[in-house]
């Protein structure tokens, strides 16, 4: 499976990136990065130390679009951290964003790639939304569309009614949704339900390799979030 990572790292958007590098049935052709949970500035420093740490530097990254097509940006800081990876003060990465904005990235690998590239937005629309206008031939070219977002029969994770992703620039997924790519949407009703668990991050950080310290050290200021806010004691947190 060929992906394309949309994204705005986010502790969570992370490990996304870490599952689709770690898998053998993955083949990671990019990412590239929105402005949703810190800034466009950290969600593109991030998935560059991401892939860093991970050691694939050769997996190219994109920055696009800072903020939501008509309205202001929302942080959620107090969730990730105000560096976006809990806070662990990682260093500057040595690997480089590509000289491509994010939306002709998205156009290009998918149209020259035609029935192949997976597209899997996990922040705001924002990029996909603008490449569809830019593009609307995507929808010919492109395998698939897995969408993080939304929140159908649960709560939202930012108003009762709203998940993060789509309550930030609804404009934007308004026309992602009416695009006529082939969408399959992965909501909170899914989402909120795989918790890794204290003894999960045990096992994963007796690994001791640098991903795992990594996740480990970011991972547990996501814990610490859910058991002081969110009030949910000594079950983990979500993953995705």
């Amino acid at each position: 499976m060929e992906l394309l990572i949309d994204c705005d790292p986010g502790i969570d958007d992370a490990l996304a990136i870490v599952y689709a590098l770690k898998s053998d049935n993955i083949r990671l052709q990019g990412i590239t990065t929105v402005g949703g949970n810190i800034g466009l500035d950290l969600t593109t420093m991030n998935a560059l130390r991401i892939l860093e740490v991970a050691g694939h530097p050769e997996v190219p990254v994109a920055r696009g679009i800072a903020k939501p097509l008509l309205r202001d940006p929302i942080s959620t800081g107090e969730v990730h951290g105000k560096d976006g990876m809990g806070n662990v003060e990682l260093p500057t990465p040595k690997i480089k964003v590509k000289p491509i904005h994010a939306v002709d990235y998205i156009i290009n690998t998918i149209m020259e790639n035609p029935g192949r590239i997976t597209l899997v937005p996990v922040g705001p629309l924002t990029n996909i939304a603008v490449a569809v206008l830019k593009e609307p031939r995507l929808k010919d070219y492109v395998k698939e569309v897995v969408i993080m977002g939304g929140a159908i029969a649960v709560p939202g994770n930012i108003t009762p009614q709203a998940e993060f992703n789509i309550y930030t620039d609804p404009e934007a997924a308004k026309i992602v949704f009416n695009s006529g790519m082939p969408i399959t949407l992965v909501c909170l009703d899914v989402t909120m339900k795989p918790l890794l668990k204290p003894e999960h991050l045990t096992e994963i950080e007796q690994a001791n390799t640098p991903v795992t310290r990594f996740i480990g050290r970011i991972v547990k200021h996501y814990m610490k979030f859910y058991e002081e806010v969110v009030g949910v004691h000594g079950v983990g947190c979500t993953i995705l």
